[in-house]
């Protein structure tokens, strides 16, 4: 058994060196991020099993594209956008998108009213919201859109996606506010209006 890896090492230089095919520095790089990795996916699936999945996945496409980051002092944030991409594409299998809104509460309030007993009716409108819910949150920026689904999916605090995200809680607070903005107005004909969307 070798020596453990130097994880002490300032990790650009390990990026540097596993860019040029170092394994036991790109381990050095799974060690290092292996906690936030997982945190992330977690907070969105909220399943152990499946954030190790992610986790692994993460690792896995990183390593594969890691001769196309040209930025190395980016690999966290680089790192951090591919495990969130690999845990909402999980997401979107499961449809588990449904339960995030403007008003997220109301969604999974709306989700969880679906029973065998349900009408037609009411079920085509549950999809309808699903749906509708995927496709907006498609068209916020990545960042909005990770912002949306840590503090609504997971509830995590702006002082905890800011910490995750490594920005500051005031554009945390920004990207929520614009994005709940965007949600409320694309999802408005569910609360409101004629049929209430229906």
């Amino acid at each position: 058994m070798g020596p453990a890896p130097d994880t002490e090492r300032p990790w650009a230089e390990h990026v540097l060196a596993a860019r040029a095919g170092d394994r036991e520095a790109f381990a050095a790089l799974v060690e290092r991020f292996r906690g936030p990795v997982f945190a992330i996916a977690y907070s969105y699936l909220r399943d152990p099993h499946e954030a190790e999945d992610i986790a692994q996945e993460t690792f896995a496409r990183a390593f594969l594209a890691l001769p196309r980051l040209d930025e190395p002092a980016r690999f966290a944030s680089w790192l951090n956008g591919i495990a969130a991409h690999a845990a909402v594409d999980r997401l979107r299998e499961r449809q588990l998108a449904a339960k995030v809104a403007s008003d997220p509460w109301k969604a999974a309030r709306l989700a969880r009213g679906a029973n065998p007993e349900d009408t037609a009716s009411r079920k085509e409108t549950i999809e309808r919201l699903a749906e509708a819910l995927e496709e907006a949150l498609g068209e916020l920026p990545e960042d909005s859109r990770r912002a949306v689904l840590l503090r609504f999916f997971s509830g995590m605090s702006y002082a905890e996606i800011a910490e995750l995200t490594s920005v500051p809680t005031s554009t945390v607070r920004g990207q929520l506010y614009r994005a709940t903005r965007h949600l409320r107005e694309r999802l408005r004909p569910f609360w409101e209006g004629p049929g209430r969307g229906v």
